[in-house]
C-alpha cells in the first residue's frame, strides 16, 4: 500500500468517528501533493457525508462543489451533484 492509500483509509476513520478537521488536514494535503491520487473523491464523498450528518450542511455542500468541480467525471461527482440538487 502506497502512503496517499493509507492517509486515505485514515482521512475515511477520522470522518467516521466525527474526528472531521482531522480529515479534512489530510485530504488537503493529499490534494496538494498527489491531486490524481485514486480515492480521494470518495473519501470527500465521505466527509461531506459526515458534515451533514453533524448538522454542518454548508460545509457537507462545499465538499459536494468541490468534488464536482475537480473530479467532474468521477462516478462521485454524479452522486454529489443529485446530492447538491435536493
Amino acid at each position: 500500500m502506497d502512503t496517499a492509500q493509507l492517509y486515505l483509509q485514515l482521512s475515511a476513520m477520522f470522518s467516521a468517528t466525527g474526528h472531521l478537521d482531522n480529515a479534512v488536514n489530510i485530504l488537503t494535503l493529499l490534494m496538494k501533493k498527489v491531486p490524481e491520487s485514486p480515492g480521494i473523491p470518495t473519501a470527500l464523498l465521505r466527509l461531506a457525508r459526515a458534515y451533514r450528518q453533524d448538522g454542518m450542511a454548508l460545509k457537507g455542500n462545499k465538499c459536494m462543489q468541490l468534488i464536482c468541480h475537480k473530479y467532474p467525471e468521477s462516478s462521485e461527482a454524479q452522486v454529489a451533484r443529485k446530492s447538491l440538487q435536493n
